[in-house]
């Protein structure tokens, strides 16, 4: 999405800093990851909708209070970035007997994180092995 700020990507992401803070938009920051880590690290339920709804609340008003330049239109903020928020919870959840309607669990997060990041065969395929189609 570079080059979209303001059209489709707004200020306030969940795991990066804002364009005009800092000049990046795109680069995770590990700081602004572990924070959305820790808020459903404990939940049984795991990074649920109202776990990641606190998360995008967290990074509103922390955007809001440090971005002089903050954005956040119709679109681009309420519609487009909140979606980005709840796509996840539903997209990398885990779909068993156990969980029909999906668990995206700690466990699954790091692994999710590990395939995204370190990108290794051995994590591809443990990840594949451990999750289940969406019924």
């Amino acid at each position: 999405m570079i080059g979209s700020h303001n059209s489709i990507e707004a200020d306030a992401s969940n795991t990066r800093r804002d364009l005009y803070e800092t000049g990046d938009n795109f680069r995770l920051d590990m700081d602004l990851f572990m924070q959305f880590y820790n808020l459903g690290k404990d939940n049984p339920d795991g990074y649920t909708i109202d776990v990641l709804g606190e998360s995008a609340q967290k990074r509103f008003e922390q955007s809001k209070a440090e971005n002089p330049y903050f954005f956040y239109g119709p679109a681009t903020g309420l519609v487009f970035r909140n979606a980005g928020f709840g796509i996840a919870a539903r997209l990398f959840a885990n779909y068993s007997s156990e969980h029909p309607d999906g668990l995206l669990s700690e466990s699954q997060l790091v692994l999710l994180c590990r395939v995204l990041m370190i990108s290794s065969e051995r994590d591809s395929e443990e990840l594949l092995c451990n999750l289940r189609r969406r019924r």
